[in-house]
């Protein structure tokens, strides 16, 4: 037998297979196990959310004693989005330096990828979420934003005048 010929049983061999067939509610269960899945994540994502935004609110909120009076959320929302947007101005205004040492090149950009994952944070929570937890991420993010800005703020040992 020559390989001309083992090729040949090869194929009808291939062409005597039955032809495969899917099964009728197919499409139904994929798109089932997708929504799965991406309902999974969101809660995951939600739940991860709502942690951090609890441990910040533990960890940044000023203990009040009991006969202190707070002011209305609103106000301090608006307060702490009117602080975190002056920090945005003055970070914008900064000139970006010429050169920049690889370790305080790779602290600036991770400090930039946490603020755009707190701005992910407040768009996925949206103005329905509490707003204990927007202000708890506010927070988080003007604390970012001011460790950003010492970062991008020249070396006082290295300014001569």
């Amino acid at each position: 037998m020559n390989e001309r010929e083992a090729l040949e049983r090869r194929r009808e061999a291939l062409k005597a297979l039955p032809a495969p067939s899917a099964p009728a509610d197919g499409w139904t269960r994929l798109q089932r196990a997708l929504r799965r899945e991406r309902r999974s994540r969101w809660l995951g994502r939600a739940s991860l959310m709502a942690a951090a935004a609890a441990l910040a609110w533990i960890v940044l909120e000023p203990s009040v004693g009991v006969t202190t009076r707070r002011a209305p959320q609103n106000s301090n929302l608006a307060a702490l989005m009117a602080g975190s947007k002056a920090l945005e101005d003055e970070l914008g205004s900064m000139p970006e330096p010429e050169v920049v040492n690889v370790e305080d090149a790779d602290a600036r950009a991770e400090l930039e990828d946490e603020v755009a994952w707190v701005d992910a944070c407040l768009h996925d929570l949206g103005s329905a979420a509490p707003e204990a937890e927007r202000a708890a991420l506010w927070k988080i993010r003007i604390s970012l934003q001011k460790s950003l800005l010492k970062a991008r703020r020249p070396d006082s040992a290295l300014v001569s005048l």
